[in-house]
């Protein structure tokens, strides 16, 4: 009995240890004056296919943690609204240790040449199941169309097909003033494209919708609210530009 007991408590402290000494990419992410970017989105990603391996969020002080994959080259994505995305290759040795990193991101608007725009990042309420941002709040973002800004609010990614993703979950459904959209991936992208940011009061995202959105995504819902105008329901002019002539169903939910 001695003996288990002696063989337990070993391989106790050994598991233990190797859950501590695990490798892990681990950093900070800030922008260019050093302050922390809450709420950025970090991909690990596969060099070669651009496959996503894992993700995961800064927290308030902007660092992040992902545990390390196997040895082989990767690409780290970090994002976030109104900021420029950072695309940083990594080679992985597998051979144990941390990586450690600083991620510096730019405003969106310090890459025009001779052309300085100033504007308020906009407002990012990160709440237990829903990510707000207040677009309406800067100059920035309205300058952007809502697939820019959607792309770049935490835990959002969306393929080059135009998929969307909620944390790494596929089956997302877009809801517009109140209205779910059932369409194509890429009507999906083409109809976010055309939309100004101008037109936009705020996004909210989803993590987990009620019961009565289930059916249409339950892996997630962004909700894109657009500013009041009088008597056209959705926007008049995505509505003129964009769905006349487009196959889409539509189908109202009611939205507290």
């Amino acid at each position: 009995m001695q003996l288990i007991l002696t063989v337990a408590f070993l391989l106790f402290f050994s598991l233990s240890g190797a859950a501590q000494t695990r490798p892990a990419i681990m950093g900070r992410v800030t922008d260019d004056a050093g302050n922390p970017l809450p709420g950025a989105t970090i991909m690990l990603k596969h060099a070669k296919d651009t496959q996503l391996v894992k993700a995961t969020l800064s927290d308030t002080a902007g660092h992040f943690r992902l545990e390390t994959p196997p040895a082989g080259k990767y690409l780290l994505q970090t994002s976030f609204i109104t900021y420029r995305t950072r695309y940083l290759p990594l080679t992985l040795p597998g051979n144990g240790q941390h990586t450690s990193l600083l991620i510096s991101l730019l405003p969106a608007d310090k890459h025009l040449q001779g052309v300085t725009i100033k504007g308020r990042k906009p407002g990012i309420s990160i709440d237990p199941g829903k990510t707000t941002v207040n677009v309406a709040q800067s100059t920035v973002a309205q300058s952007q169309s809502a697939f820019e800004l959607l792309k770049d609010i935490p835990g959002v990614t969306i393929s080059k097909d135009g998929e969307i993703s909620v944390r790494g979950k596929k089956g997302v459904t877009v809801m517009l003033d109140g209205e779910l959209v059932n369409m194509s991936a890429s009507q999906l992208k083409n109809l976010l494209k055309s939309t100004p940011g101008t037109t936009i009061q705020q996004i909210e995202v989803l993590n987990n919708p009620p019961a009565s959105m289930d059916a249409a995504g339950n892996a997630g819902v962004p909700i894109i609210v657009f500013k009041k105008k009088t008597g056209k329901g959705l926007n008049g002019t995505i509505t003129s530009r964009y769905w006349l002539g487009t196959v889409c169903q539509k189908q109202t939910i009611p939205w507290p």
